[in-house]
């Protein structure tokens, strides 16, 4: 916790500095290697079971987590009390995009292919660049988290629709859609560390950046996890479930504030 004390009495300008050349280092390395195109294995998810007449059961019904942490961030938004000052429109916008992922995702996974696969990563990248902007808010300077907002959910839209348009060029190319993950997976928790904490019960963000890490891991493990569990679940349904979970928690930070 000292070391952690140190860094956030940084000037605020190397502060934001070592975010930056993150985030650019990021840019760089992702734009030096030659375009990636989306693998054919992508859609071979290990569990296709049918079940009550809908297809690949598992991965469809698990968004359902989305929607629950959607509809319960907007419920704890409502409840907030106007003198914590908290900035609610990213947070509003996140609630909405998980809903977004519901929908988005479970339609995908219904009959996975790649024109379904644009909307499932067009409502993911909402959440992700409103989760930054959220971040950005609350820890770094409310009125740039505020402006960063529609630019930021724009370059999610133009990433998710660049990568739609090259598959359909027969040239597919997926980074610059991976920016619009890899730079937040970096920089968020790159701001969590540096910049102190306005709103309190912040054990709740390092629950979310756990959680997602761990949503990836089990994206990876989709077969292992599924050999393992003994064929009852997936490591892609329970993907789905922790990103959910791992989302809520910047929506409970808020209702834990609030008491």
């Amino acid at each position: 916790m000292a070391a952690l004390a140190r860094l956030r009495r940084l000037r605020f300008a190397y502060r934001v500095g070592l975010v930056m050349a993150a985030a650019l280092a990021v840019v760089a390395v992702t734009l030096s290697v030659p375009p990636l195109p989306q693998p054919d294995s992508f859609h071979d998810f290990v569990d296709k079971r049918p079940l009550a007449g809908i297809p690949n059961f598992g991965n469809v019904a698990s968004n359902l987590g989305f929607l629950v942490a959607g509809l319960a961030g907007l419920m704890v938004l409502r409840s907030v009390p106007a003198h914590l000052n908290l900035t609610r429109l990213p947070y509003y916008a996140l609630a909405l995009a998980l809903i977004g992922v519901c929908l988005g995702s479970g339609y995908y996974h219904w009959e996975p292919t790649t024109p379904r696969l644009y909307w499932d990563r067009l409502s993911m990248t909402a959440a992700f660049m409103s989760l930054s902007a959220a971040i950005v808010a609350d820890r770094v300077d409310r009125r740039t988290g505020l402006a960063l907002l529609p630019a930021l959910l724009l370059a999610g839209v133009l990433a998710a629709t660049h990568w739609r348009q090259s598959e359909f060029a027969g040239a597919g190319d997926l980074r610059i859609y991976f920016l619009v993950q890899f730079v937040p997976a970096l920089c968020l928790p790159l701001i969590v560390l540096l910049f102190a904490d306005r709103i309190g019960h912040e054990r709740y963000l390092f629950w979310m950046l756990g959680l997602y890490a761990l949503a990836m891991l089990l994206e990876q493990g989709d077969r292992v996890v599924y050999r393992t569990l003994g064929g009852g679940i997936s490591g892609h349904a329970l993907k789905h479930l922790a990103a959910a979970l791992g989302a809520y928690m910047a929506f409970h930070r808020l209702r834990e504030a609030a008491r």
